[in-house]
């Protein structure tokens, strides 16, 4: 079937990463970079932010990365990927479970923003602020966006790509994964 072979080729990159997003033990150590420790800092941090709470989540986190990490490795830039999956399929194929009353399309996409080619993680934040489809996303400005409290960031340097440097910010209403006690976000 096309997720079979989808989950196979995904599983091949994660492997290439050297990350398992199935296997949770490896989720929970989970180091995040210094650029994604800057772009949860910018984000959590923000005073217009309209989240109640942001929970770090390494299934989240993994999925962001590996995304980060694919659009470099295969040259592309977009929310959905060459083989058809927008990032709500993407992560739940990864093991995060999305509510059920979502829409299941392929390509569907409630969850993802993206940025290319910045120089820095404050360059990308801004690239964020300064876009009316992303803003609200990241700043959980709707009542929609602010149910996602749960949060990964991926980010991908990828040399000889189009863009070399590659963000990804996942947001997501709490699963019912088990996800350990782990906040790397904060000091």
């Amino acid at each position: 079937s096309n997720i079979l072979r989808w989950w196979l080729r995904t599983t091949r990159r994660l492997l290439i990463l050297g990350v398992s997003i199935t296997n949770l033990p490896q989720a929970q150590a989970f180091s995040p970079s210094d650029v994604e420790l800057q772009l949860a800092d910018m984000t959590r941090s923000h005073s217009a932010q309209g989240r109640p709470e942001m929970i770090y989540d390494p299934m989240l986190s993994l999925a962001a990365r590996a995304k980060a990490r694919d659009m470099g490795v295969r040259n592309y830039a977009a929310h959905i990927d060459p083989d058809g999956y927008g990032a709500n399929k993407a992560s739940q194929l990864a093991g995060y479970r999305l509510p059920e009353w979502w829409p299941n399309e392929l390509n569907s996409n409630f969850i993802e923003s993206l940025a290319f080619g910045y120089g820095s993680a404050q360059k990308a934040f801004d690239a964020w602020l300064g876009s009316s489809a992303h803003l609200p996303h990241v700043l959980g400005q709707t009542d929609f966006y602010q149910g996602q409290t749960r949060y990964g960031f991926g980010y991908a340097e990828v040399s000889g790509s189009t863009y070399t440097r590659y963000y990804v910010f996942l947001s997501a209403p709490p699963s019912r994964h088990p996800v350990a006690n782990l906040e790397p976000y904060t000091e």
